[in-house]
């Protein structure tokens, strides 16, 4: 099965307004703004020892998700 995936600053209209295609969309909203001036363009240096568990634990929740067919909820 085919999944498209993506990052949006704002949810995309989409020409199509269907009980299907709604169905089929998780909107995960994210309300926290980082400001400008606390931003870091250099964090990933920072995780660089660390992206390996990162991976396995994107890898690890992937699998949860394949397993239960769907995302789980979140406080």
């Amino acid at each position: 099965k085919a999944k498209i995936i993506t990052a949006a600053n704002k949810v995309p209209i989409l020409k199509e307004q269907t009980k299907a295609v709604q169905r089929r969309l998780v909107v995960i909203p994210f309300e926290y703004e980082i400001k400008k001036s606390e931003r870091d363009p250099h964090i990933l240096l920072k995780f660089e020892e660390e992206l390996s568990g990162i991976l396995n634990w994107c890898l690890h929740g992937l699998k949860r998700i394949i397993t239960s067919k769907h995302l789980s909820d979140s406080a």
